[in-house]
C-alpha cells in the first residue's frame, strides 16, 4: 500500500486522471494508462502490447485533506482474475486432490489398474502449470506498480505521504 498527497482537491485529481487515461476497453488508444474513474476512485493499468491477465492494476481512493487530497493506493491483479484463479485452484484441490487420494489408496491396497499413475501425476502437473502461469504473469508485470505510482505522482503533482514505504523498495 502506498499513500500520496496532492495539493489538488480530489475532484480535480479525478478530472485530470479522466483526461489522461484511455477507457479500459479502448484497444487502439495512445495513452500509456487505461482506466476508469468512478466516484472517488480510480482503477487502471499500464498499456502493454501483449495480453497478460496477471498485469498489475492500481486501485486508488481519493480523500479530502485540507485544500488537497490524500490518495490511498493498492496494487494487485484484476479482481476477476483473482476470483477465477481462486476458483480454479479450489476446484483443482477438490477434484485433483480426490483423484490423487483415490489413486494413492488404490496403490496402497494393491491391485491398482496400470493407468492409475495418471491420477497421481495429472493433479501435480496441473498445479505446477497453474503456479507457473501465475508466477510468469506476475514476473512480466514486475515494474508496472512503479510505473503507475510515478504516473500518479506526475499527473497529480503528488508526493509520498510521510512514513509511507516507497513502492519501489
Amino acid at each position: 500500500m502506498l499513500e500520496l498527497v496532492s495539493p489538488l482537491p480530489p475532484h480535480e485529481c479525478l478530472k485530470r486522471l479522466k483526461a489522461e487515461v484511455d477507457p479500459q476497453w479502448k484497444l487502439l488508444g495512445s495513452r500509456p494508462v487505461l482506466g476508469t474513474v468512478s466516484g472517488s476512485q480510480f482503477t487502471g493499468y499500464k498499456r502493454i502490447p501483449y495480453r497478460n491477465s496477471f498485469r498489475t492494476f492500481i486501485f486508488a481512493r481519493f480523500h479530502q485533506a485540507g485544500a488537497g487530497s490524500r490518495i490511498v493506493i493498492r496494487f494487485g491483479m484484476s479482481p476477476f482474475v483473482t476470483a477465477f484463479m481462486a476458483l480454479w485452484f479450489g476446484l483443482l484441490a477438490l477434484v485433483g486432490g480426490g483423484m490423487f487420494l483415490g489413486a494413492t489408496s488404490a496403490y496402497l491396497r494393491g491391485g491398482a489398474p496400470p493407468e492409475t499413475w495418471a491420477f497421481l501425476v495429472s493433479p501435480l502437473i496441473m498445479a505446477a502449470f497453474g503456479i507457473g502461469l501465475v508466477r510468469f504473469g506476475l514476473w512480466l508485470g514486475r515494474n508496472e506498480s512503479s510505473f503507475l505510482a510515478e504516473f500518479l505522482r506526475t499527473k497529480l503533482q503528488a508526493a509520498e505521504a510521510r512514513g509511507t514505504p516507497d513502492v519501489r523498495s
